[in-house]
C-alpha cells in the first residue's frame, strides 16, 4: 500500500483534526511526524509542516471529504476606523488626564 502525502498543516493539532475527520468517515490517514512534531514543535516550519499521509487509492476521496469542509478558522474582521479612532481619543484623555 503506497502513501501520498494529501495536504501540509501548519498547526499540529489542525492535522490531527484532519486524520480524525477521515478516519471517521472511513478512509485510513496517519501523521507519520506527529510524535516528533508534537515533543520538537519549534521545528515544524522546517519540516514543511504537519503532513496528512493517505493511500493512494483513497486520495481523490479524501481531497473530495475535506472540500466540503467549510474552513476551521474565520478570517476576522477589521474593526471601522472610527471604532479606533474614538479609543484612541478616549486613552489618551485617560492617559493625559482631562
Amino acid at each position: 500500500m503506497s502513501l501520498v502525502v494529501l495536504n501540509h498543516y501548519l498547526d499540529l493539532t489542525e492535522a490531527q483534526v484532519v486524520r480524525s475527520f477521515l478516519s471517521a468517515h472511513g478512509l485510513h490517514a496517519s501523521l507519520p511526524d506527529e510524535n516528533y512534531l508534537g515533543v520538537h514543535w519549534t521545528r515544524l516550519f522546517a519540516l514543511g509542516g504537519a503532513r496528512v499521509h493517505v493511500p493512494r487509492s483513497m486520495a481523490d476521496e479524501a481531497r473530495a471529504l475535506l472540500a466540503n469542509v467549510p474552513p476551521l478558522r474565520d478570517p476576522p474582521t477589521p474593526f471601522p476606523r472610527r471604532w479606533f479612532r474614538k479609543r484612541v481619543c478616549a486613552l489618551f484623555v485617560v492617559l493625559v488626564g482631562g
